[in-house]
């Protein structure tokens, strides 16, 4: 699969594709070791590293202007190499020399791909969008994830996990462990675009000035984007909204949309994988393989990768999860049980289910009903005019 720098990186296209072309062989080798050193290409993900420089739109515009010809063949990979090592000199240098070498060689030529697309184009018929209907994601509670399809799921774990990414959006949340073993809760998210960094902590939220972030909102919580995409939560839970353009192009927790698989493809796993799990008694799956080959493979543990630090969400070892979720130890059980079910929220609502869960597994009761009402006014601020295939799938037998 294309990765956001529009061709393949990492994964499988390194570790089987590139790395065959690999020459160790001293009898076939053309440098000497001297000239040439040989080093073990470490694991890579699909997708390359997010920049982590301090001027990062101020050197995107340079670059932008500076990295040759626009339409040219080195121009969009001379801009990344520049965001990644945040050197422009060097790649400017390096990409006029690269242009005027092609030069020298480009008559009479063909190439049939000429500048590929970010992603596989659309099919003018069978991908099915609709991209005039938004899709939205939420993460609440201990923590509960509606996918983008609105399949109801329950990944657990320490440490930071990617939510939700359309093209160079990225959602990555912080699950910490909470005193139930084996339960997790969110402790902030942050999203990283192209306009910059924005996070979710216990402080509120902090945006970039001046690149057409706003917070609105009667909450001040809604948080939109220049393409119209939009996050709206707080540090515990966050609905995530991407525009019809993210149609068949999501992954992560929140999970694949792709009308012409039918929905099929759900639960795609970081290496692009894809099978369904059993719903647990939580109306979806938890623990098991989807936790040890789902959810975790969307942990964040490449240091290049990351978007918070480690202070700010430190990574943990997820246990080995049973596929159904922790009895309720509460000695009022269905006492606490009747109250969860008048008090968290629209008993026909997308967090309603989710907090009586919360509230028989912790054995807490004001906890939950408070965040379910933020996590219902939030969504409220986003879910016009979206598109939800699977509103509410039934539990299973």
């Amino acid at each position: 699969p294309n990765s956001r720098w529009r061709g393949p990186f990492g994964g499988e296209f390194q570790s089987v594709f590139a790395d065959s072309w690999k020459v160790t062989d001293p009898s076939q080798r053309l440098f000497t070791e001297a000239e040439c050193p040989t080093g073990t290409t470490p694991q890579l993900p699909e997708e390359p590293p997010v920049s982590q420089c301090d001027n990062v739109e101020e050197l995107r515009a340079k670059a932008e202007v500076q990295c040759g010809n626009p339409n040219g063949r080195f121009h969009a990979d001379c801009v990344e190499d520049v965001l990644t090592t945040c050197d422009l000199d060097e790649w400017v240098n390096e990409t006029k020399d690269a242009e005027d070498d092609f030069d020298e060689v480009d008559d009479d030529v063909t190439i049939p791909e000429a500048d590929p697309s970010p992603s596989p184009p659309a099919s003018p018929s069978p991908d099915l969008c609709d991209r005039s209907k938004s899709i939205v994601c939420s993460s609440s509670g201990d923590p509960h994830v509606r996918t983008f399809v609105g399949r109801r799921s329950h990944p657990m774990g320490q440490g930071e996990y990617v939510l939700a990414v359309c093209g160079s959006f990225r959602v990555h949340a912080c699950h910490e462990p909470i005193t139930r073993p084996g339960i997790s809760k969110n402790n902030g998210f942050v999203i990283d675009t192209q306009w910059g960094l924005v996070k979710i902590t216990r402080s509120g939220a902090s945006i970039p000035s001046g690149v057409g972030i706003a917070i609105q909102g009667r909450r001040r919580r809604t948080i939109t984007f220049p393409d119209g995409s939009m996050v709206s939560g707080n540090v515990r839970s966050l609905s995530v909204k991407f525009t019809g353009e993210c149609c068949a192009r999501t992954s992560g927790l929140c999970g694949a949309f792709s009308p012409a698989l039918n929905y099929a493809n759900i639960f795609t796993d970081a290496s692009g994988n894809y099978r369904d799990y059993p719903n647990s008694r939580w109306r979806g799956p938890f623990g098991g393989e989807f936790q040890s080959v789902f959810a975790d493979s969307w942990k964040v543990t490449d240091p290049s990768q990351r978007l918070f630090t480690e202070a700010e969400c430190p990574t943990g070892t997820t246990p080995q999860l049973p596929e159904e979720p922790p009895v309720s130890q509460c000695d009022n059980v269905e006492e606490l049980r009747a109250k969860a079910e008048v008090q968290c929220g629209n008993p026909n609502g997308r967090f309603h289910a989710d907090c009586v869960e919360d509230v028989l597994t912790t054995c807490d009761l004001d906890e939950w009903v408070n965040e379910t009402k933020d996590a219902e006014d939030d969504f409220d601020e986003v879910d016009d005019d979206v598109t939800i295939p699977e509103a509410d799938p039934s539990p299973s037998p």
